[in-house]
């Protein structure tokens, strides 16, 4: 482990809650806010669309992707996705 990582300040971002619009960009808008509140690492909750055949019960498991290099229709494009992540060093 990173010696850093041990006393970071992790921040748990659900995009569907994180607010109104539930976009990258919402997340990325509001980077300096989380900065101010010291947070030095995002955990982005699973953003990849979810498989739909062999999920047990009739909601989706978070973790059950079904594409590794695609993100949810409703947070927006891989590219918003990406621009969020370059804009995360600013934390």
């Amino acid at each position: 482990m990173l010696a850093w990582k041990k006393d970071a300040v992790m921040y748990e971002v659900k995009i569907k809650q994180y607010s109104k619009v539930a976009t990258f960009k919402a997340v990325e808008k509001n980077l300096q806010r989380l900065k101010d509140f010291d947070i030095e690492i995002l955990w982005l909750r699973p953003i990849r669309p979810i498989r739909k055949a062999k999920r047990k019960g009739g909601l989706s498991f978070y973790y059950a992707g079904k594409y590794y290099k695609a993100v949810k229709f409703e947070f927006e494009t891989l590219k918003d996705f990406k621009r969020l992540v370059d804009a995360l060093p600013s934390l």
